[in-house]
């Protein structure tokens, strides 16, 4: 699920790194935009696609869920509008 709030700045960080079940990627968007993120290994395999279409203008939590990929980093990429933003995480 999402929950949505309405700011009108771009920004996301990642909430609970090291990654558990708990963790989510918090986004801001201050238009309507095109949104996925990616789960990608050091050696650069997409692992996990989450895909969210067309979001409006407002802050969301998305959910991580990373139960099937073993403890290691990894690179958490935002696409938005067909612009990368990548972070790296642990678990």
């Amino acid at each position: 699920s999402i929950i949505r709030l309405d700011f009108k700045n771009f920004a996301w960080k990642i909430m609970g790194n090291p990654i558990n079940q708990n963790s989510w990627v918090q986004l801001q968007v201050p238009k309507t935009s095109d949104v996925s993120i990616q789960i990608i290994s050091i050696d650069g395999r997409i692992l996990q696609t989450i895909n969210k279409g067309t979001i409006s203008t407002g802050t969301y939590s998305i959910p991580l869920s990373l139960g099937n990929v073993s403890a290691g980093t990894y690179i958490i990429r935002l696409i938005v509008d067909n612009d990368n933003y990548d972070k790296i995480i642990v678990k």
